[in-house]
């Protein structure tokens, strides 16, 4: 799951067979391969320092193209943070077994597309560390909270659904 399309978070996307995200960082990234400037790049303030990352990582934009999408925010809302919704204007929902995100879409504080996942029946963050430590135990965890790296990864079986 992308989060949002900046390039510390989008570079690597190649490395992975699925990758999902929303409507409005699928089009930064359509934006961006086709030479126009993104959502971020109109800002004048950003402009110039999103020039020289990119020169200096070598970026390139991922292609959109293949992948998954998880929808996007409600046609004119201005909310600060909406429910994501789909083509047919259903709220999305990603399953994970045995998880089941809420997707949202911020209004672009940090960057167009933000997207914030949520499961409220098992209380993901909580959760992850409680079984962290207990599978692992503390002296295992190389920073408190921190979860096993196999933790969260989408396993045979994920995909989008409609709540």
């Amino acid at each position: 799951v992308l989060t949002h399309g900046d390039l510390d978070h989008a570079g690597c996307c190649d490395l992975f067979d699925e990758v999902w995200a929303t409507e409005r960082t699928r089009e930064t990234f359509r934006m961006q391969r086709a030479g126009l400037p993104d959502w971020r790049a109109r800002n004048p303030l950003h402009d110039p320092y999103l020039r020289i990352t990119n020169r200096a990582t070598l970026y390139e934009a991922p292609d959109p193209g293949p992948m998954r999408s998880l929808g996007g925010r409600p046609a004119g809302g201005d909310a600060a943070l909406s429910r994501a919704l789909d083509e047919a204007g259903r709220p999305v929902t990603l399953e994970v077994p045995p998880f089941a995100f809420e997707v949202w879409e911020g209004a672009g504080g940090h960057v167009v597309g933000e997207t914030v996942l949520v499961d409220r029946a098992h209380r993901v963050g909580r959760r992850l560390r409680q079984r962290a430590r207990r599978d692992q135990g503390a002296e295992g965890l190389q920073r408190p909270g921190a979860v096993p790296h196999d933790v969260g990864r989408l396993g045979a079986g994920a995909g989008a659904s409609r709540a």
